[in-house]
């Protein structure tokens, strides 16, 4: 009878220490449910980690560089201007000439002219009218050949308004044109505008033509308004 006892008892204890080793064991369980997402889960709390949750964004630097613009260089004057053009002349291209008006000769180039104190010297030598010195600065320079101004007769004036430039180069045009004559006549007329500046020119073909080659050639924004022949 004890050993029955004895049998029972052991058996009892044997099935309580399987028991426990049961609930001693790891109760974590760890699920893997898509590529980059883990769920954990235990007795207290349930936790999911996605490793795909960090997003970094660059944006992109744009710069914008702006090309060089030509200027138009500043010049003092418009004999600076008529200075630069007639010191492009080589000595085959140059004939004997004049500039200036009594306060300001010159007999090597061109020469200031003041238009206040020698208004109709001026109108003299370029034909210009009252109504387009009304439209200029008392700044001006002029070339003129020494044997006769219908041979070659130029000059520069410094516009009040650059916008002008146009008008001012159609009605000059009209009024060589329409002027009379003597001492023989000149072959044509040019008018080129450098932003501020006018120059205009009348004479023999060949001076006019290389006096309109070297005034383009002088700036960047030279620009030819007219080239014509005159008309008599």
């Amino acid at each position: 009878m004890k050993k029955i006892i004895a049998l029972l008892l052991a058996a009892v204890m044997l099935t309580l220490t399987i028991s426990l080793v049961s609930c001693g064991g790891n109760n974590n369980s760890t699920t893997t449910t898509e590529p980059g997402v883990t769920t954990t889960t235990n007795a207290n709390a349930t936790t999911t980690s996605n490793t795909n949750t960090t997003t970094t964004t660059t944006e992109a630097t744009t710069t914008t560089t702006t090309p060089d613009v030509p200027v138009t260089p500043a010049y003092a004057n418009a004999l600076d201007l008529f200075n630069k053009i007639w010191g492009s002349y080589t000595d085959d291209d140059k004939f004997p000439v004049g500039g200036g008006d009594e306060d300001h000769n010159s007999d090597e180039g061109p020469g200031a002219f003041d238009i206040e104190k020698n208004k109709e010297s001026i109108k003299a030598y370029t034909h210009i009218t009252d109504d387009l010195l009304a439209t200029v600065k008392n700044d001006a320079a002029n070339l003129i050949h020494m044997m006769n101004t219908n041979t070659f007769s130029s000059a520069i004036f410094h516009l009040k308004d650059a916008k002008t430039a146009e008008s001012f180069a159609k009605d000059y045009n009209s009024a060589i044109m329409g002027t009379r004559w003597m001492c023989g006549f000149p072959d044509k007329v040019m008018v080129v505008s450098v932003g501020e500046y006018i120059i205009v020119g009348f004479g023999k073909a060949d001076p006019i033509d290389t006096f309109k080659t070297k005034c383009l050639a002088a700036d960047t924004n030279a620009k030819l308004l007219i080239d014509a022949n005159i008309e008599v």
